[in-house]
């Protein structure tokens, strides 16, 4: 068969050579700036990622606080719920006893109605402090299962964006470890940090091989706080202004810790870079958050607890008043 294209067969051995080298070279130097362009869209995504992670992960951890701080308040909400229909039922009870405490019942031949009435007041009085001492367990237990439950995927959270970002590559991590440091212009301020940077750089550990930044354990905040949130001196001495015809009401139990979350309390092994170092500012900042919240929620429930403890107290003062009034 003859040849279909004639005019593209070299003539000889070096003709043919030289197009085939022609031909590689032409290649390669496609090929180059292929790779040369795809190294930099490759450069260009690391840097926007360094730039925004940060923020992303500060924006991920936030999220984690939102949705802890609406469960807490959802929980405290049905807790209290379940003890209205009791608060309202005891609220009734003490209005049909007011609205029989009358003139009538100074007669001597009535006496035996005085008495039952005035025993059937001290058990409300007893069953309504012993309502308000249950309430108050009730949200300080949904408030800790809230706050053990934000600890663990609080800590949780930071673990995962902290091996996100460990199997990052940095831009630094491209640099050849031979190339020289680029020139650039620095402050009288950043020189000193320089400065400062090299004398220290013997004390930091060596970072692994192939990456720039050392490895680094990042220590858990103070977890344990959230317990203290939630002891306000209240709490934990019982009832202020119980009838004291009652006595004192225990406040919950001091041991009462939070559950679950040993494994929140191991620090984290990872890369000291500046995202990490956002990052777990972040997770520390959005902890403050929350530990201030629960002291704002102890400190109105005190003052809850308290005045419904008061009004006992002074509707106790008045009934004693009217029952005196009655027995002259």
């Amino acid at each position: 068969r003859a040849p279909t294209r004639p005019t593209e067969i070299a003539p000889d051995e070096g003709t043919a050579c030289a197009n085939a080298e022609a031909l590689l070279a032409d290649m390669t130097a496609r090929a180059a700036a292929h790779r040369k362009a795809k190294t930099h869209a490759f450069r260009t995504q690391l840097l926007e990622l360094h730039d925004v992670l940060p923020g992303m992960a500060s924006t991920a951890l936030q999220a984690l606080q939102a949705a802890g701080a609406a469960r807490m308040a959802g929980e405290a909400r049905a807790a209290r719920k379940a003890f209205a229909k009791r608060q309202d039922a005891l609220e009734r009870r003490r209005i049909v006893h007011e609205g029989s405490l009358g003139p009538s019942l100074a007669n001597p031949n009535r006496r035996d109605e005085l008495q039952a009435l005035e025993d059937a007041e001290k058990d409300r009085a007893s069953d309504a402090t012993e309502s308000i001492t249950q309430l108050r367990d009730a949200v300080v237990a949904a408030h800790h299962g809230s706050a053990s439950t934000f600890v663990r995927r609080l800590a949780r959270g930071a673990a995962v964006l902290a091996a996100c970002l460990d199997h990052l590559a940095t831009p630094e991590d491209l640099i050849p470890p031979d190339e020289p440091p680029a020139a650039a212009r620095k402050s009288l301020k950043m020189k000193l940090v320089s400065e400062l940077m090299e004398v220290s750089a013997h004390e930091l550990p060596v970072p692994p091989p192939g990456r720039k930044f050392p490895e680094h354990v990042w220590q858990p905040p103070e977890w344990r706080a959230l317990e203290e949130a939630l002891r306000p001196p209240l709490l934990a001495h019982g009832l202020a202004g119980a009838p004291a015809s009652e006595g004192p009401v225990p406040g919950p139990e001091a041991g009462q810790a939070l559950q679950g979350i040993e494994e929140a309390e191991a620090p984290i092994k990872s890369f000291l870079t500046p995202a990490h170092r956002a990052t777990f500012a972040a997770r520390d900042r959005v902890f403050g958050v929350m530990r201030t919240a629960l002291h704002e929620r102890a400190a109105g429930l005190t003052s809850e607890v308290q005045g419904a403890a008061r009004a006992e107290k002074i509707w106790a003062g008045n009934w004693a008043k009217m029952l005196a009034v009655l027995k002259k």
